[in-house]
C-alpha cells in the first residue's frame, strides 16, 4: 500500500503550528512577548516598611482657669464648672481615672462621671489615684480641726492619723496585696517629718531634726523608691536609704519618681528650674521659672509634665516628651499640670 506522506506532514505541522500558538506567546493571549508587562518589584526585606506603630496616648490633669481639668493627647476636658484643681491621673482598660477637688470637696472622677468623696461639710483634697483590678485608692487629706491624711479605697475612708498632729497624704500605689501611702506629719510650723505606710503601718524615714517632705511612692519588685527633699535637698529613699540628688546649695525638691529595670527617674525642681533626673544625672528641662511635677517612662521615651512661667508671669501647663516641649495652653490663663499616665 502506498503510504500518504503529504497528508501526514500536512496534519503535523497544523498540529505543530496550534501548539505554538497556545503556548508561545508568552501565555496571555494578548500579542507576543514584546506586549507582556514587566513583572512587579518585590523590595528585598531590608527595604520592606515596618507596620505603622499606633502612638500611645498621653493623659494629663491639672488645671486652668481654676477648674479641674484632664488632657488627652492635647485636647482639653474640662471636670467642673467652678473651681477645682485635677491632681493625679490614672488609666486602667479604657478607665480614666482622675482626683483631686471640686469646692472644698475630695472627688474622684472616672470617665469624667464625678464621685465625692466626703460630705463637703469639712474641707478635703485629693492628691493621687491608683487603681489595682476592680479597686480604686484614692490619698489625699480631711481636714476637721487639723488635717489628717486620709485613704478612701473604694469610697471607704480610712485615717492614717489621729488627727493630734496635722499630716498631709500625698501618694499611694500598690503592689499585690501591699498599699504604700507617703505622707509628711507636721511637727512644728513648717517643720515636717517624711513617713510612709506599708497597709497601715507607720515608718518614719526622717526624724525632727530636718524638716522633710514626700511627695511620691514606686514600687519595683521588691524595692520601694520614695522622692521627696530634705532640708531642701532633692532626696530619694529607696528601701529607707537616702541617697541625695542635689548640693544644697540651692533649694530643690522632687515630685515623682518613675522605675524602669535599674533606672530610676526622678521629677522636681532645682533653683526654681523644672529638672529630671535619671539615675541622678540632672536634665533642666527650661531656663527659666518652672516646675516638672510628674514623670512617666515608656519604652525609650520619657514624658514629663509641670508649668512654666511665660513672659507675663502666668503658669503654662507643659508636657515634655523627651526633653522637647509641648505647651497644653495658650498662656492667657493660670494653668497648671500636676500628673503624667500614657497608655
Amino acid at each position: 500500500m502506498k503510504k500518504n506522506h503529504g497528508v501526514f506532514f500536512g496534519f503535523v505541522v497544523l498540529v505543530t503550528a496550534a501548539i505554538f500558538t497556545l503556548t508561545g506567546c508568552g501565555g496571555t493571549g494578548a500579542g507576543g512577548p514584546g506586549d507582556e508587562p514587566p513583572p512587579s518589584e518585590v523590595p528585598p526585606p531590608s527595604e520592606v516598611p515596618p507596620p505603622s506603630e499606633v502612638p500611645p496616648d498621653v493623659y494629663v490633669a491639672g488645671s486652668e482657669d481654676s477648674k479641674a481639668t484632664v488632657w488627652k493627647n492635647g485636647v482639653k476636658t474640662n471636670l467642673t464648672d467652678g473651681a477645682g484643681e485635677a491632681r493625679s491621673v490614672f488609666v486602667s482598660g479604657s478607665d480614666v481615672y482622675v482626683a483631686g477637688y471640686e469646692g472644698n470637696v475630695a472627688t474622684v472622677w472616672k470617665n469624667d462621671v464625678k464621685t465625692s468623696l466626703t460630705d463637703g461639710l469639712t474641707f478635703s483634697y485629693a492628691n493621687s489615684v491608683y487603681v489595682s483590678g476592680s479597686d480604686v485608692y484614692v490619698v489625699g487629706s480631711e481636714v476637721e480641726s487639723k488635717s489628717v491624711a486620709t485613704v478612701w479605697k473604694n469610697g471607704i475612708k480610712t485615717s492614717l492619723t489621729d488627727g493630734v498632729t496635722p499630716s498631709y497624704g500625698n501618694s499611694v500605689y500598690v503592689s499585690g496585696s501591699d498599699v504604700y501611702v507617703v505622707a509628711d506629719e507636721q511637727y512644728a510650723e513648717d517643720k515636717f517629718v517624711a513617713t510612709v505606710w506599708k497597709n497601715g503601718v507607720k515608718t518614719s524615714l526622717t526624724d525632727e531634726s530636718t524638716s522633710a517632705e514626700v511627695f511620691s511612692v514606686y514600687v519595683s519588685g521588691s524595692d520601694v523608691y520614695i522622692a521627696g527633699s530634705e532640708g531642701g535637698v532633692a532626696t530619694v529613699w529607696k528601701n529607707g536609704v537616702k541617697t541625695s540628688l542635689t548640693d544644697g546649695i540651692t533649694f530643690a525638691e522632687i515630685y515623682s519618681v518613675f522605675v524602669v529595670g535599674s533606672d530610676v527617674y526622678t521629677a522636681g525642681i532645682e533653683d526654681s528650674v523644672a529638672t529630671v533626673w535619671k539615675n541622678g544625672v540632672k536634665t533642666n528641662l527650661t531656663d527659666g521659672t518652672s516646675q516638672a511635677m510628674s514623670v512617666f517612662v515608656v519604652g525609650s521615651d520619657v514624658y514629663t509634665t509641670g508649668f512654666e512661667y511665660n513672659t507675663e508671669n502666668k503658669p503654662v501647663a507643659t508636657v515634655w516628651k523627651n526633653g522637647v516641649k509641648t505647651s497644653l495652653t495658650d498662656g492667657s490663663k493660670d494653668a497648671f499640670a500636676y500628673s503624667v499616665f500614657v497608655k
